[in-house]
């Protein structure tokens, strides 16, 4: 009999794709980013001297995350307010952002995360098929983004500086979805108390089908 040969990838995704699309079951599967050799991370708080840049290893990739706070000695540890960017992003800025100032001026952190970098820019790895009967899928292996605010959040936690009980997420367009589905994964770890998660692009979220946080796990 004839050997079956090996469907290529590109094969496959594209047969999931429109399957999806046939279906007409709620919004196409989640297609990873093509595998391209990118520039390193972007992260900078070059126009803040008391900025910091958090640099750490999730698998093959180095990651970081900007915090900008205030350069007093506070009297308690400080809030955290993470931003994340949109798609084609990412926190190079982040000391010029309107909410840096705001975070100086009224005792918080602002820490702007930056997702892998490829040829497109950054793109965060939220997975699209949510279910109320799958849940949230929020282990390490469901998104490479996962294990990177984990990662984050153990760097600001060996400071001794930051509030981890006291942790909120926000993001524009691709980030603010992110900022929804991070929020609803670190809910379940026990070392955070207080999470809130707002956007400044509403669509993404709640239009063009696309969900990504289940009632079961929010």
């Amino acid at each position: 009999s004839e050997e079956l040969q090996p469907v290529p990838r590109s094969q496959r995704s594209m047969r999931a794709l429109l399957a999806a699309v046939a279906l007409g079951g709620g919004a196409p599967l989640r297609l990873a980013p093509a595998e391209e050799a990118a520039p390193g991370p972007k992260c900078s708080v070059s126009g803040d001297p008391d900025g910091q840049v958090l640099r750490f290893r999730v698998g093959l990739h180095e990651r970081c995350a900007a915090v900008v706070a205030p350069s007093e000695p506070a009297a308690a540890k400080l809030p955290v307010l993470f931003f994340f960017h949109g798609s084609g992003g990412n926190a190079a800025a982040c000391d010029r952002l309107p909410m840096a100032a705001v975070a100086k001026q009224n005792g918080f952190a602002l820490v702007c995360g930056e997702a892998v970098q490829y040829s497109n820019g950054g793109q965060w790895d939220i997975p699209n098929v949510i279910t109320d009967a799958t849940g949230t899928p929020c282990q390490d292996t469901d998104s490479h983004d996962v294990p990177y605010i984990s990662g984050a959040l153990a760097q600001l936690a060996e400071t001794g500086r930051f509030d981890l009980g006291r942790i909120f997420f926000s993001g524009c367009s691709q980030g603010s979805g992110f900022s929804s589905y991070i929020s609803t994964c670190t809910k379940q770890a026990p070392a955070t108390a207080a999470i809130r998660s707002c956007s400044r692009s509403r669509g993404h979220v709640q239009g063009g089908g696309h969900r990504h946080m289940s009632p079961k796990t929010s």
